[in-house]
């Protein structure tokens, strides 16, 4: 795919975003062993279930000097995400998502490997989001095309320095691929976000104001089809990245 010959022509499809509301950060940190007694399919396991709103970034790591840490949410619709092996080690897992329903959420702490026991730590972060904007579009024929022939969008951000984003795009319908081009001229992108196809994923924190422009686009020519796209935005001097593990 040719990005610049994606990026080089603008259409009047612009929305703003205001400065960001004001947010904080919450976190827990549960200490506790896996061990014989607790449930086990195959292997150990202790669940957290914790409450959340929609719209809340959740950044949650498991750490352990005695097993292969494996960690695992379940959304209250039943949708399960997982993690392996994170960290210089790979004996670590870490999830990070945004709550897309409100309800109990149920982190499920386990080991890679059948019978893992002993100690563990899990951090969960969760930061309430200053603004959110959701929109709706459909990529078809009358859309501007690239070279190689894939359909686009293009929306501006128009964003001040030390601004922490987050943009998500969704769909059912085709292979998402995202762009961001910043005011000065340098793009981010992203297709598979965590190996998933009709997911694509950028996260910056803007180091200038000005025009952020973002490009909804596929990853395949020809592709046509529905998508959402959400933008999260709240300010860098509210952001608290994930305390260290050890």
């Amino acid at each position: 795919m040719n990005k610049s010959s994606c990026l080089k022509v603008k259409i009047a499809v612009i929305f703003f975003l205001a400065a960001a509301a004001a947010s904080f950060c919450q976190t827990t940190v549960l200490e506790g062993r896996l061990e014989p007694g607790d449930t086990r399919l195959g292997k150990y396991f202790d669940v957290y279930p914790m409450y959340f709103k929609t719209g809340r970034q959740i950044i949650a790591t498991l750490t352990s000097s005695d097993f292969d840490a494996y960690l695992f949410v379940e959304s209250p619709g039943g949708v399960e995400k997982e993690n392996d092996d994170y960290g210089e080690d790979e004996t670590g897992s870490r999830l990070e998502f945004v709550t897309t329903e409100s309800g109990e959420w149920k982190f499920k702490v386990t080991s890679g490997d059948d019978g893992g026991k002993g100690n563990y730590k899990l951090t969960i972060t969760k930061e309430y989001l200053g603004e959110v904007s959701v929109y709706s579009g459909v990529l078809d024929k009358k859309d501007s095309i690239a070279l190689k022939g894939e359909y686009y969008d293009e929306y501006t951000l128009s964003l001040e320095a030390g601004q922490h984003v987050l943009i998500e795009l969704r769909s059912d319908n085709f292979d998402t691929y995202l762009f961001l081009e910043k005011p000065d001229g340098s793009e981010e992108e992203n297709d598979d976000y965590n190996d998933l196809t009709n997911l694509s994923r950028l996260e910056i924190i803007t180091d200038k104001a000005g025009d952020y422009i973002i490009i909804v686009t596929t990853y395949e020519s020809g592709e046509t089809g529905s998508y959402t796209l959400k933008v999260y935005t709240w300010s860098s001097e509210n952001f608290h990245p994930v305390p260290s593990s050890t």
